[in-house]
């Protein structure tokens, strides 16, 4: 089994997030320049567009790179609440995100029960996948997400299906990896899903995929209730 501590952030790690913050650095400050030599500010507001544009890829890649982290050296820390409230709170924290406005996130807990699991990793795992939701989504279509949450008597079922541009069965199981990217899609470090496997199984859980290339992806959760400490 693979290990997972701190030396992990190794040369390749740094690689990539230098890589990944470069970019959009320089598109920031390509376009500052360009805006500086704009005589009418009327003609500005593509640029801020722009800007803004560069500094949501910045942010995910840190944010990405801070969850992953904090997870890799961190145990499980369980505490009682309700998987309702964790998926409430990972929807908000994705409300600026760009492109979330134009999908719909429908959430379905049936009745209420406490759960007992580390919040701040079910919170890592949600906001990742959701998030990936929202940037492939297929902007042809009425995008939606929907989340149902199963409680049995050995934890829950988490269901998060969309209907976005799907994976192509070929990668599917790459998308796991370390710092891959479908299509080299700029905005992310590449280790938002390889983050949430790994977190799933530091939970005790599984996690299935399935998915159909221009229909859309399922991620089927299997968490257990963790006993208190």
């Amino acid at each position: 089994m693979e290990s997972y501590n701190t030396m992990d952030m190794d040369n390749a790690y740094l690689t990539v997030a230098a890589h990944d913050l470069r970019a959009p650095l320089q598109s920031v400050k390509g376009l500052v320049y360009l805006m500086k030599q704009e005589p009418d500010r009327e003609n500005l507001d593509p640029y801020f567009t722009m800007l803004d544009t560069s500094v949501d890829r910045m942010n995910q890649s840190i944010s990405d790179m801070l969850h992953h982290s904090t997870n890799v050296s961190n145990g499980v820390r369980v505490e009682e609440m309700t998987l309702r409230s964790v998926i409430e709170e990972a929807t908000c924290s994705l409300r600026f995100l760009p492109g979330a406005e134009h999908v719909r996130i429908d959430v379905s807990t049936g009745e209420e029960e406490l759960f007992y699991s580390d919040r701040h990793c079910l919170f890592s795992v949600l906001t990742n996948i959701i998030s990936n939701a929202i940037r492939y989504r297929d902007v042809h279509k009425e995008s939606f997400v929907n989340i149902a949450v199963t409680h049995n008597h050995d934890g829950a079922e988490v269901i998060i299906a969309d209907n976005g541009i799907g994976i192509a069965e070929g990668v599917q199981e790459k998308i796991f990896e370390k710092f891959y990217r479908v299509n080299n899609t700029p905005g992310g470090s590449g280790l938002g899903l390889y983050m949430v496997k790994h977190l799933m199984e530091k939970l005790g859980g599984t996690l299935q995929l399935l998915s159909v290339l221009g229909e859309g992806t399922t991620f089927r959760l299997q968490i257990p209730n963790l006993p208190q400490r």
